[in-house]
């Protein structure tokens, strides 16, 4: 099992804020990132890649953890 696998399984993952980058939802909301095509290297538990989708963009989102993956589906899912 990977470094990051343990990490997202034992939920010590102090990086996650638990919602979408409030950097990010400046950038949209002002104009600055239009929608479109956009690569999330290191997605982890999704946030953004969820909230660009939702806004129109066409997203590629990645992850060497599974249980993070695995919960970008549930959320892409519901």
């Amino acid at each position: 099992m990977s470094h990051w696998e343990e990490k997202y399984r034992a939920k010590t993952i102090p990086w996650d804020r638990g919602a979408v980058s409030p950097a990010l939802l400046g950038w949209i909301e002002d104009g600055a990132l239009p929608p479109g095509r956009i690569l999330i290297p290191g997605c982890g538990r999704g946030h953004e890649a969820v909230e660009l989708a939702r806004r129109g963009f066409q997203v590629t989102a990645l992850d060497i953890a599974p249980t993070a993956l695995a919960h970008l589906a549930e959320e892409l899912s519901a």
